[in-house]
């Protein structure tokens, strides 16, 4: 096999931040996170599953005290986040029919709940016009993927119990979008992640070793999964083929779950008691 230019990428923790605020009522459970890159300065959006919240942390330029975070509460219990534009984000709740969007200023301000025929987990957004506000949503939650509109009314199944493809991702715990806009969704009982089609057809699957979780994109297009049980995050070429494992060996966060990429560079991960790591690429490493 050729040599890949990112073969010998590797990320090393050079921060953590310990997600826990003062009028928490639990322990925070830090299950995914998504980052926003708004000028200079890039705001780290947090779910909080046992505290009902959602969370925000930032250092504006030139800013030498401690990070600034804010808390926006929910009745319900959020599960995924993501990017809507680098001012708005989305979440899914795991026991209400419902999506927040929220937009982050960078304090966190509720805009609207939407009402959705079903629970969600993962959740993708399928890029429009800013200025239009025409994005999409695509939602998963068991044995179901589809693209909403933004009044969460469904424009297209990829399946659905009632397909012939039901099995296809019977618990799809995580989705993100690929470069050239396919969907990428982290299946827990299939044991891997899949690139499929707006259209439904599948492109790849990659079967991974550990438990799949969070998965991300960089700006060349290549695949990053977080992989449970073995604590990895593990790099795919743009097709689906294994590159690497880019953590070093000694990496202190013992049960990762949500990944993300800022302007920077940075690698984001969020980990399920609380913390999360900021990671710098080492360049030109033989680790």
């Amino acid at each position: 096999m050729s040599s890949n230019p990112k073969q010998k990428t590797k990320y090393v923790l050079v921060k953590t931040i310990y997600t826990k605020l003062p009028g928490d009522k639990e322990e925070p459970c830090t299950i995914d996170m998504t980052v926003l890159c708004q000028g200079d300065m890039e705001v780290i959006v947090v779910v909080d599953f046992n505290n009902k919240a959602l969370k925000a942390y930032w250092t504006c330029p030139g800013q030498t005290r401690d990070l600034s975070s804010c808390c926006l509460e929910f009745e319900h219990h959020p599960r995924r986040v993501t990017n809507v534009t680098e001012n708005q984000v989305v979440v899914t709740f795991w026991d209400e029919p419902e999506v927040a969007v929220v937009n982050v200023l960078p304090e966190l301000r509720l805009k609207t709940l939407v009402s959705t025929q079903n629970r969600q987990c993962g959740v993708a957004v399928i890029p429009g016009t800013v200025e239009m506000d025409d994005h999409k949503f695509v939602f998963a939650s068991e044995n179901r993927i589809a693209i909403h509109d933004s009044d969460g009314y469904i424009l297209k199944r990829i399946c659905s119990p009632n397909d012939k493809h039901r099995q296809r991702f019977p618990v799809p715990w995580y989705l993100s979008m690929a470069a050239n806009n396919d969907i990428l969704v982290s299946d827990f009982e299939k044991g891997g992640v899949t690139c499929v089609t707006q259209t439904g057809n599948d492109k790849w699957f990659y079967q991974t070793e550990g438990t799949p979780r969070g998965v991300t994109c960089d700006s060349d297009g290549y695949v990053y999964v977080v992989e449970g049980v073995t604590n990895r995050v593990t790099l795919l070429t743009p097709s689906g083929d294994f590159i690497s494992s880019v953590l070093r060996e000694d990496t202190k966060l013992p049960c990762i779950y949500g990944l993300a990429f800022g302007n920077s560079g940075k690698l984001y991960l969020s980990e399920y008691h609380g913390q999360i790591g900021i990671f710098n690429l080492i360049k030109n490493t033989d680790a």
